[in-house]
């Protein structure tokens, strides 16, 4: 009977205690206005205040906090009472207050900013304030994008602004690719430790990276490029791992068509695309397929080339015969889209079936285009073996660049016109045809878009080579040396070597034109020409058929 009322004696003291702490501890929720001043104050009857702040718009909320006493703690929570951020102030007073500011990128929503003491039972009481400001990211991304399943399609060429949030830590881009390319993605970010990789639908990483030291005022740059395969991929920016940083970032893209002719799947003896004689195929070695494999068969005893032009590195071509066995393998070291590298291999063989394969030296290699022909000898009649162009004229026809006429003859001492010069060129440098070739075309009196060479000549046009005079592409027009200078330069890209002046012991310098002096002056330096013989350049002589191949070839190995 003792214990029993001893016990009810306890139990409303315990409740009266219990009561008065949860009324200390909740008060009504008060909703205050961005930008707005807020006063407030922590008593003994009041030792809690909980304020409501509501984003319409994500972006980054900053909280300016004074306090005038100590043992003071504020927390920013939201929906689902996570702690955004929050901190204890100790030292503050009447006339020494405590200050501080506190900032997170944050989604839109409604978030409680809580200030109460620290310990209940504390003796500290006081006043404080604090002041809210908010910075609309205008983030453009649309959520939820976290994941492969709600990915959010970005088309090719399209900027998005996104936002890493104290709330979404990922986002995630569907990229569609309707036919093989490279692929480059674009990305700006605005803040540190930054994880980002692209990966196709399997789930393999095909590129990945860390970015760091990025800022609001020196946001971190980088571009990523990759030859793909026609598919689906996705591309996830996120934090990196162990970090909550958060920030601002943009992403684009820029997608190139290779516009390759090979027959996929072809990576293997079996699956093995049939290649005809002195047909040219473009193929692609991407991240998705590392090997190509052609064959081909012959009726009879014959000499072949197989000429192959890599626009990467670390190639290699391999011949083998029908059981298998190795017949000679080739290697490119030095290929790269503005240069490309083209060997030939020259063997006579017996009937029977082969095999050509192509693909990266190693499994890590580089990615890139390549062109592959296989053409009987080529026998011109009027093309002796000890003719400075001879070495010249069998490369570039057998790599299908040049061709002789009907007749077995390639005429080396007729001029050149420019309208050849535009096909030599359009071959050389595998440049790709403007979708707006038809445009182009119709604004030179002598092509037009039903020209036969109408897409050659806006390609050319498109990359700054030829560039036309008197709303004319002066087609029939020969070719002289000096303009001819000025043309190689600007297809290879010479400009950037430095003059030595080399025009100093030739003789008519002074004949060439203003225009053109310091391109050929680049010729003489690269030693691409070596003028016409005692000291003559003769840039006002229309260039022959014979000298251009032989300038085109030096120009390609440079």
């Amino acid at each position: 009977m003792r214990k029993s009322s001893l016990f009810s004696i306890l139990l409303p003291l315990l409740l009266s205690i219990f009561l008065v702490r949860s009324v200390q501890a909740e008060t009504n929720t008060q909703i205050i206005k961005i930008g707005e001043l807020v006063n407030g104050v922590i008593t003994d009857e009041v030792a809690r205040q909980v304020y409501q702040i509501h984003l319409d718009k994500p972006g980054l909320l900053t909280i300016d906090f004074t306090a005038y006493f100590g043992s003071v703690k504020f927390e920013l929570m939201d929906q689902n009472n996570s702690i955004v951020f929050g901190d204890v102030f100790y030292d503050g007073d009447e006339n020494n207050p405590q200050k501080g500011w506190y900032s997170e990128y944050l989604e839109a929503g409604n978030y409680n900013f809580i200030v109460y003491k620290k310990r209940y039972g504390s003796s500290n009481t006081g006043k404080f304030t604090f002041k809210t400001s908010f910075e609309p990211t205008k983030n453009n991304e649309v959520e939820p994008n976290n994941g492969t399943v709600p990915a959010q399609p970005l088309p090719l060429g399209k900027e998005v602004i996104g936002l890493i949030s104290w709330n979404d830590h990922s986002d995630t881009f569907k990229l569609t690719l309707d036919e093989p390319g490279l692929l480059t993605v674009n990305t700006t970010t605005y803040f540190d430790n930054v994880k980002i990789n692209l990966e196709d639908e399997s789930g393999k990483t095909v590129f990945y990276d860390k970015i760091y030291y990025g800022t609001v005022n020196n946001p971190r740059k980088e571009n990523y490029s990759e030859y793909l395969e026609a598919g689906t991929y996705y591309f996830t920016i996120q934090q990196a791992d162990f970090s909550e940083d958060t920030g601002t970032y943009t992403l684009s893209t820029l997608f190139e068509p290779t516009k390759n002719t090979e027959k996929e799947f072809n990576n293997g003896r079996v699956p093995a695309e049939v290649l005809s004689l002195n047909y040219l195929v473009k193929g692609l070695i991407s991240w998705n397929d590392n090997l190509d494999t052609y064959k081909f068969s012959l009726d009879q005893q014959t000499t072949i080339d197989i000429i192959t032009t890599a626009y990467f590195d670390n190639v290699v071509v391999i011949l083998e015969d029908k059981d298998g066995k190795m017949i000679d393998k080739m290697y490119f070291y030095d290929g790269n889209v503005n240069m490309p590298q083209i060997k030939t291999l020259e063997y006579t063989l017996k009937p029977g079936m082969y095999y050509i394969h192509v693909g990266r030296k190693s499994e890590y290699g580089n990615n890139g285009t390549y062109t592959l022909r296989i053409s009987n000898t080529v026998n011109l009649i009027d093309v002796p073996t000890d003719a400075f162009y001879y070495d010249a004229v069998m490369k570039l026809t057998g790599a299908g660049i040049i061709s002789g006429y009907p007749d077995s003859t390639f005429r080396p001492n007729q001029p050149l016109i420019r309208e050849h010069a535009v096909l030599l060129l359009k071959r050389a440098l595998n440049l790709q045809v403007p979708d707006n070739y038809e445009n182009i075309a119709d604004q030179f009196t002598d092509v037009g878009r039903n020209h036969p060479y109408a897409k050659e000549i806006a390609a050319v046009y498109h990359a700054g080579i030829f560039n036309g005079y008197n709303n004319r592409m002066g087609l029939n027009d020969e070719l002289t040396r000096e303009q001819m200078a000025s043309v190689l330069v600007r297809a290879f890209q010479l400009k950037g070597y430095s003059y030595k002046d080399s025009l100093t012991t030739v003789k008519d310098a002074d004949k060439i034109l203003p225009v053109h002096k310091n391109d050929v002056d680049i010729l003489y330096d690269l030693s691409i020409t070596k003028g016409k013989g005692n000291g003559y350049f003769a840039p006002k002589d229309s260039i022959t058929r014979g000298e251009f191949v032989t300038f085109l070839d030096r120009a390609m190995k440079k």
